[in-house]
């Protein structure tokens, strides 16, 4: 996707990849999503699928999910909120 691309779309869409717990483990299970390095994509056998982001397993770490991710969304929702009420205050006031 590229840049100019991204910048007017409304909609992003992440993948977290959680690891395999010990029980499953145990158990003989295996990892079965491959993420496609370089790429945000990850394949499920021979099926690829592409989100904006990849986090977790062989991808970037759990905590670059909140910097790039959620960070972004609680500021502008507090930015929205701070100007939803400035302009209820205004509106108030009769300006």
């Amino acid at each position: 996707m590229e840049a100019s691309a991204t910048e007017d779309c409304c909609v992003e869409v992440a993948v977290h990849i959680r690891p395999l717990i010990n029980d499953e483990r145990l158990q003989g299970c295996a990892d079965c999503v491959t993420v496609v390095s370089g790429k945000p994509q990850v394949q499920i056998g021979t099926h690829s699928f592409t989100f904006d982001h990849v986090y977790g397993s062989t991808s970037s770490p759990p905590s670059a999910m909140i910097e790039e991710s959620v960070a972004p969304l609680v500021d502008g929702l507090f930015k929205d909120i701070m100007l939803l009420f400035l302009l209820m205050v205004r509106r108030v006031q009769g300006l």
